[in-house]
């Protein structure tokens, strides 16, 4: 496993929790349970797919483009456990 920064473990925590109860994680629901500003999310988002512990999946929803946020294990396989919704 990488060495995580404070931010980033915290971050990827949350991402764990969201993806146990629902289908990804996003910025916004990452920011909210950190209660922190998206814009900071996003840097430790970028940080965490360098480190190869979450992958980000671009998706076409209505005309809006999403990100779908997963955390991986060590094998890259995605850890997703909720329900789409």
């Amino acid at each position: 496993m990488s060495n995580l920064t404070n931010n980033e473990q915290i971050a990827l925590n949350s991402i764990m929790n969201i993806c146990a109860k629902d289908f990804s994680a996003g910025v916004t629901s990452i920011a909210k349970e950190m209660d922190i500003k998206k814009e900071s999310v996003k840097g430790i988002v970028g940080s965490l797919v360098k480190k190869d512990m979450i992958v980000c999946e671009e998706e076409n929803r209505a005309g809006r483009v999403i990100y779908d946020i997963f955390p991986v294990n060590e094998n890259g396989e995605i850890l997703s456990f909720g329900e789409w919704s």
